[in-house]
C-alpha cells in the first residue's frame, strides 16, 4: 500500500514517534483531502518501519561482503549551535598499505 510506505518515510526521514499515524488532526487532514485514505495504526508502523531497517541492514551486510579487505570505521559525534547531536562516520577500505576508498556518511 502506497499511503504506508509515505507514512514509513515520514517517520525516517523526520524522526517521528510511532504513534504520529494516530494524532487526530493528522487523521483529519488526510479524511480531508482524501476520504478512502486508511490510515495504520501504530503497531503497523513499528512492523512496516522494521521491515525496512532489516532490508537497509541487509543491503550493508551484502556491501560489507563485497569487500575484500579490512575496513576501518571511525565515528565523530558533536553537538551543533542548535543543540543537534550530529553524527558522522567514515569508512575507509585498507588494501595493506593506504586507503584505496574512503566515504563520510553523515546519520
Amino acid at each position: 500500500m502506497i499511503s504506508r510506505e509515505k507514512f514509513v518515510e515520514a517517520i525516517i526521514e523526520h524522526d517521528l514517534s510511532y504513534s504520529f499515524v494516530e494524532y487526530k488532526k493528522i487523521r483529519a487532514c488526510l479524511d480531508y483531502v482524501n476520504p478512502e485514505v486508511i490510515m495504520p495504526s501504530r503497531n503497523t508502523s513499528v512492523v512496516d518501519v522494521q521491515k525496512v531497517h532489516f532490508k537497509e541492514k541487509e543491503k550493508l551486510r551484502q556491501a560489507s561482503a563485497k569487500i575484500p579487505n579490512r575496513v576501518c570505521l571511525t565515528s565523530d559525534c558533536w553537538t551543533a549551535d542548535e543543540d543537534e547531536l550530529l553524527k558522522e562516520t567514515m569508512s575507509n577500505v585498507i588494501d595493506g598499505t593506504s586507503a584505496s576508498e574512503s566515504g563520510v556518511d553523515k546519520l
